[in-house]
């Protein structure tokens, strides 16, 4: 089985570089997970560690097709991490915009959800200790009840001198600022921790919109590293 921490590159953030993907993919899912490994990732996924291959996005989008044809249903992950985060990025999937997926993968820690489902509509998650503290979609209302909202950090940057900024790069920036994390498009396209998750191993519930007591959101970088990805 391969050792997942040993060949994870570096996804550090860096503003120069694009996150264009976001915006032209149709239908894909990203999560965000602090301190709980790509190893873990998987297993609170239902995923098995033993399957995991390193493909780019072209042979990972091959596996999707492959398994649609056999009449699988599933999603392909694709995992990565920089310091203390991992993510795990699907391309036209959405496990990790579900509750029973985000009430694991955030147990006993904190977790974002970016989610754009196959109609262009995004959805924005915050987890922490298995409960849904955040959900809305970026730039529409309301702005949920809580006292530090995720919310104000997104409007922050998506209106800038009075002109407001649509699609996902105030969303990205703002999770990148906080996570050190940049899920860019060389890393959309580059080498990933991937394996293929079947439907059956998953309960696909959608998670309910109300928002509980958040204490907050940080403003400090976690813990990043100066070199940069390596092809």
């Amino acid at each position: 089985m391969l050792h997942l921490e040993d060949t994870v590159n570096d996804h550090s953030a860096d503003p120069g570089r694009s996150i264009s993907w976001a915006d032209n993919e149709l239908m894909w899912c990203l999560t965000y997970i602090r301190g709980v490994t790509p190893t873990e990732v998987l297993t609170r996924y239902g995923a098995d560690p033993a399957e995991v291959q390193i493909l780019n996005f072209r042979n990972a989008d091959v596996i999707q097709h492959q398994m649609g044809e056999e009449g699988i249903a599933g999603t392909v992950l694709r995992l990565g991490s920089n310091g203390d985060w991992s993510f795990c990025l699907e391309d036209l999937g959405h496990v990790g915009a579900m509750s029973t997926a985000l009430s694991r993968v955030s147990r006993d820690t904190e977790t974002f959800s970016l989610h754009q489902n196959a109609l262009g509509k995004q959805y924005f998650q915050y987890w922490r200790d298995s409960r849904p503290i955040e959900r809305f979609r970026p730039g529409f209302g309301p702005r949920p009840d809580v006292s530090r909202s995720w919310w104000d950090a997104i409007e922050e940057r998506r209106t800038v001198n009075g002109q407001e900024l649509w699609g996902w790069l105030p969303v990205m920036q703002t999770i990148t600022a906080y996570t050190g994390v940049a899920v860019d498009n060389e890393t959309f396209q580059g080498s990933l921790l991937t394996v293929f998750l079947r439907d059956s191993s998953q309960d696909h519930t959608l998670p309910s919109p109300s928002t509980r007591h958040s204490t907050g959101y940080g403003l400090q970088l976690t813990q990043n590293t100066d070199e940069r990805r390596k092809p």
